[in-house]
């Protein structure tokens, strides 16, 4: 199936918001509004326009919370926000994830598939983070930090990873509920009706 999203436009689109955003000293939540409404307009009925839901994530030891704007068996995109700081493992995947720098910075090291970062790259606002299938990497944030986050390719497969320390470390039934409720949600309006799901839908 061909993907719903252009990474080029994401990021056109991310830039432009979050430029704009740290000249006006536009506020977090107001800049994420504007973004989604944009991300919306380009993507008619593919990006969730209802309010921010956040779901507590922790993966690899980094721990954020995320608010879900697309999800499909083979494409997700959502906001990804902490607002202390975290650092922690990506996983590794069959899938390409990409990180488009809103607010904060993130240094990053990747590994795997012929590439071997000794030192480590610095994202911030205006960079996009790239991690392929089979790589992985060690991260960092600052505070504050916010991207958009582009996955695409087998998606399912990444939900062991993004769901295990809830067994193993948090025991946060909620998040867990909350995840697999939302990402089903949208997973199934995707597959049936080719579109992400209304406020009323929900």
């Amino acid at each position: 199936m061909a993907a719903v999203f252009d990474p080029n436009t994401l990021f056109t689109v991310c830039n432009d918001v979050a430029r704009r955003a740290y000249v006006a000293k536009t506020g977090a939540s107001a800049m994420l509004d504007e973004l989604t409404g944009k991300l919306s307009a380009a993507y008619p009925e593919q990006v969730y326009t209802g309010p921010r839901h956040w779901i507590t994530n922790k993966t690899g030891d980094a721990l954020g919370k995320m608010a879900l704007l697309h999800a499909s068996f083979d494409e997700y995109l959502l906001i990804w926000s902490t607002a202390v700081g975290t650092a922690g493992y990506s996983g590794r995947y069959r899938a390409v994830v990409r990180d488009i720098m809103l607010r904060g910075e993130m240094r990053c090291s990747i590994t795997g598939d012929g590439v071997e970062e000794l030192t480590p790259t610095l994202y911030s606002l205006g960079g996009m983070a790239v991690l392929n299938p089979g790589q992985v990497k060690e991260y960092s944030t600052t505070d504050g930090t916010i991207m958009l986050e582009y996955g695409v390719g087998n998606i399912p497969s990444m939900l062991p990873q993004g769901l295990v320390e809830i067994f193993t470390s948090t025991l946060d039934k909620v998040a867990l509920r909350e995840t697999l409720e939302w990402y089903g949600k949208f997973t199934m309006s995707k597959l049936l009706k080719g579109r992400m799901p209304r406020v009323e839908e929900l």
